[in-house]
């Protein structure tokens, strides 16, 4: 279930530190949730992401300040681009199962918003849309939850994507 925490507006702009995004593919034709109809390429399923090894640290510090000190989970920042989506699909924690050696339902999702909403761009988890957030607006939801994210718009959207041991 989507549940909005809190707001921490971030004391940075994001565009502006410098990082090395990967561009990360998404396989819709095979993903086990969502396949893609065949023969379908869904080319705006691209994720660029900045991996936990590799953030700044005033993203690392900024993640401090929702009650999370980095034994306890795993980040990463994605940037979508005007066009990209993630269809529906549920996390598997993959990266946090791995470096804390837990299952995925030991994990919740923190997802914080970088930058404020612009027109065009959406987040939904289960039956629940979100639009018109800022800048530092955190939500969680379970690792159970279906959801999906569009940047239909014209401006970059930065969130910060959290792995969390649950408390």
């Amino acid at each position: 279930m989507l549940e909005f925490i809190k707001n921490i507006k971030p004391n940075f702009d994001i565009s502006e530190i410098p990082m090395h995004f990967e561009r990360l593919k998404l396989d819709n034709r095979n993903h086990y949730e969502n396949k893609a109809i065949k023969g379908l390429d869904r080319v705006a399923s691209t994720q660029n992401k900045v991996w936990h090894e590799n953030l700044p640290n005033k993203v690392i510090n900024y993640i401090g300040q929702f009650g999370y000190d980095e034994t306890q989970y795993s980040a990463n920042i994605n940037l979508q681009q005007p066009g990209q989506m993630a269809p529906l699909h549920k996390d598997n924690h993959g990266h946090a199962c791995n470096k804390f050696n837990r299952p995925p339902e030991d994990f919740i999702r923190l997802l914080v918003f970088l930058t404020d909403w612009s027109i065009g761009q959406v987040f939904g988890c289960e039956d629940k849309t979100i639009v018109k957030w800022k800048a530092g607006d955190c939500y969680t939801f379970d690792s159970s939850d279906q959801h999906f994210s569009a940047n239909t718009g014209t401006e970059d959207k930065y969130t910060i994507v959290i792995s969390a041991i649950r408390k």
